[in-house]
């Protein structure tokens, strides 16, 4: 059963709307963000959540997804393991 760990992230936010997270702080270590590969609105299976966007990132070129939930203006990643 997969379960969602809360991520602490910086982002920067555009005067259009457009949130582009730079870093990710996990378990006291901060990873650089390399790039965005996409955004789109997407619920992981078995997680609560309302209407998250799903970002696929690159950090340390490893491809990566991280959630925001507006509602909750929250970050998280979905792992079984616990791991990001």
């Amino acid at each position: 059963m997969q379960r969602r760990i809360p991520l602490s992230v910086e982002a920067v936010f555009s005067s259009t709307g457009m949130i582009t997270p730079r870093q990710v702080m996990f378990r006291g270590v901060v990873y650089a963000i390399d790039r965005v590969l996409s955004v789109r609105p997407f619920c992981p299976p078995d997680i609560a959540a309302i209407a998250p966007l799903r970002y696929i990132v690159l950090i340390g070129g490893t491809r990566k997804e991280i959630y925001y939930e507006p509602s909750t203006r929250t970050w998280f990643s979905v792992r079984s393991d616990g791991l990001l």
